[in-house]
């Protein structure tokens, strides 16, 4: 009788956890006494390596951490020192740092501006952590490192904010400016992009878009001066301000977004039909008009901020666009595309009404983070909380998407010890943790459950670096198929009509990684698996 019952509750415990629309399927925690924050997390293939900061001695030094694919500690590693803002694979198990600091020994090979606050600093490294090259850029007064992309040529793309007028910098329009630096693979300047007026300006998020140039995303408060020439709502508050430019710096075009209090963008992606902008906004007019914000206030009497997604065609008009959230500070980290056309927003929350529910601390102010998922309309179609009685923070970026419906994320935890989905934590009461935890969306549908395997065509190379070749059997030569590239996260990145026996796809302009090749013969798809080197 017992172990019927035993199997009854494991049946129906096991039926909930599959119900429900997200499932947190492990987790793992690293602290000391120190104060530890960490930034950005990086895929390795075989786990991942976290980026943070620890202070030591009143100095904040770099702390690396890389982890197994469950989470177990491999190695952790000091560099002196700086505040890490992203880290980014360079292949073949080394990895770009993209940091700040004003540092002149330790780990700073040398420092051409001794005299400034902090500078840009990138760093090399191997998969022990060791570093191959280090470099520094700016000027003579403050750079702030902030967000960074690859680029299709294996370098990077740096954003910050500066009040240089010297050194790095080419342009510099006053007070402070948001500063964007291209470097090639080994750290050397391509070229360098400034956006600002007389008055503040800073950065927000940067992406290379499919035609190899970049979509920036800068804060301003518009005045004269500078080569921003879009309209802004008003000239009291910080706008959005979007450039796009090409693979030189060349101005494609620019939009201000914005209304009467200050927005900022979180994340931008790239979709088939234009781009999608996860913001942080606390107004319901200019363009939020209509949006569904929140509202609420704190005890100062200022406009807590709501979730707010914006989808753009490709000269960066708003095609729809909607607020997410509760009554208190709901702010989006990341935004992801899912292969049914829809998206995984992951952020915080400190609500528990409107949109929110599941709050582990339910009349508290600390905040959990927030999963929420929409259709292609922007609709909400579930959401979910974790986090414990604390505080659980996404301090930078942080956040993967690893494919098949999971997330990888890394957060701050401040809290009173384990509580609601922490339990591995082990940092007395008062000091911080490192939370690493994945997630799985038990909706996900995978795009190999509609393949074919019954057909097949061959693929080669496979793995492949900079394009792969498709064959089709003899009797299918005559064929007109639909050929489509599949990126890891779902999201169609070429299409075309495929014609006869062999078919190229060419893939320079795509990172490493795991990728899908789907052709479409008017009743199956047929589907191959492709690595990119």
């Amino acid at each position: 009788m017992k172990k019927i019952l035993f199997l009854t509750l494991l049946a129906v415990h096991c039926h909930a956890a599959y119900t429900q629309p997200i499932i947190l399927e492990w987790q793992a925690c690293f602290g000391s006494p120190a104060r530890e924050i960490v930034y950005d997390v990086c895929a390795t293939g075989d786990g991942y390596i976290l980026a943070a900061s620890k202070v030591i001695n009143s100095r904040i030094e770099i702390l690396l951490i890389r982890t197994d694919l469950q989470g177990e500690l491999v190695w952790e590693k000091l560099i002196h020192s700086g505040v890490p803002r992203k880290i980014l694979p360079a292949g073949n198990d080394t990895y770009y740092v993209f940091t700040d600091s004003g540092a002149v020994d330790g780990d700073v090979t040398f420092n051409p501006y001794p005299d400034a606050g902090t500078n840009f600093w990138i760093i090399k490294i191997n998969g022990q952590g060791d570093i191959i090259w280090d470099k520094m850029y700016g000027g003579n007064c403050w750079e702030g490192g902030w967000d960074a992309c690859l680029t299709h040529d294996g370098g990077l793309a740096c954003l910050g904010l500066t009040c240089s007028s010297d050194g790095d910098i080419s342009n510099y329009y006053g007070l402070w400016d948001t500063w964007l630096l291209r470097t090639d693979s080994l750290g050397n300047k391509v070229w360098d992009f400034t956006i600002g007026t007389a008055f503040l300006d800073f950065p927000s998020a940067i992406i290379q878009t499919s035609d190899h140039g970049f979509l920036v995303a800068s804060g301003s408060m518009p005045t004269t001066g500078g080569n921003i020439t879009c309209q802004p709502y008003d000239l009291v508050t910080s706008d959005i301000v979007l450039f796009k430019i090409d693979s030189m710096a060349n101005i494609q075009w620019q939009q201000c977004i914005g209304g009467s209090s200050n927005e900022a963008v979180q994340d931008i992606i790239e979709v088939e039909d234009g781009y999608l902008l996860a913001c942080i906004v606390d107004a319901a007019d200019g363009d939020m008009t209509g949006s569904g914000y929140h509202y609420g206030y704190n005890s100062q009497g200022h406009p807590y901020p709501d979730v707010w997604l914006a989808k753009l065609d490709f000269e960066g008009n708003i095609l729809w666009q909607k607020c997410y959230g509760g009554t208190a500070r709901d702010v989006p980290n990341s935004i992801f595309p899912t292969p049914d056309g829809g998206y995984i927003v992951i952020g915080e929350t400190e609500s528990n009404d409107g949109d929110v529910s599941g709050k582990h601390n339910p009349h508290g102010s600390y905040s959990d983070i927030w999963v929420f998922k929409i259709n292609a309309s922007g609709n909400l179609l579930w959401q979910k909380c974790f986090g414990g009685l604390g505080y659980e923070r996404l301090d930078w970026s942080g956040v993967l998407d690893i494919g098949d419906g999971r997330y990888v994320i890394t957060a701050t935890l401040q809290t009173n010890g384990n509580s609601g989905d922490i339990n591995c934590m082990t940092t007395p009461a008062g000091g911080s943790d490192i939370w690493l935890i994945q997630l799985r969306d038990t909706t996900y549908t995978s795009i190999n459950e509609q393949a074919d395997y019954s057909k097949s065509f061959s693929l080669y190379p496979n793995p492949a670096t900079l394009s792969t070749w498709i064959e089709l059997p003899e009797h299918d030569i005559h064929a007109i198929m639909q050929l489509q590239l599949i990126s890891p996260t779902g999201r169609t990145l070429y299409e075309a009509l495929a014609k006869g026996r062999f078919h190229q796809i060419v893939l320079e302009s795509y990172p490493a990684g795991l990728y899908l090749v789907r052709l479409w013969d008017g009743e199956h798809w047929w589907v191959q698996k492709l690595m990119k080197h």
